[in-house]
């Protein structure tokens, strides 16, 4: 095996969040403060998918390999998109919140099967308490 770059020297890209198709033919890049692009392996063209931002985060191929699943705004509940590669058509897939979401600010590291039915997250969970003393002379 050998090692070469396939994303444009001009082009930098986002700590995660990178995806390569069942096929091998297809890699989701995301890029570091814009939308997630398309590189097909054999010719290096780079494209855009249509209707992304660069809050958009890319969690995985499904089944068929036309769409990717996405994740949207980080908010709570946490929405999960089925986005078909070539139109950018965007559906609600999911959306991820603990049972109990006091104190939840956060919902990550998402990680989702090709089908789309079984997800895993983590979250961030910040609680606290005011008390009152009293008889502190």
């Amino acid at each position: 095996r050998r090692s070469s770059d396939l994303s444009p020297p001009d082009m930098p890209l986002a700590p995660m969040g990178h995806l390569v198709s069942t096929d091998g033919q297809v890699v989701v890049a995301n890029t570091a403060g814009g939308p997630p692009v398309t590189i097909d392996v054999a010719s290096g063209r780079v494209r855009p998918i249509p209707d992304l931002d660069g809050d958009d985060l890319p969690l995985g191929f499904s089944e068929d390999g036309e769409h990717i699943y996405i994740q949207g705004a980080h908010t709570v509940p946490s929405p999960i998109y089925r986005v078909h590669l070539e139109t950018g058509r965007r559906e609600l897939w999911v959306q991820l919140a603990p049972p109990d979401p006091a104190g939840i600010f956060t919902v990550d590291r998402v990680s989702i099967s090709a089908d789309g039915m079984t997800q895993v997250y983590s979250n961030r969970r910040r609680l606290s308490s005011l008390r009152i003393l009293e008889g502190l002379d």
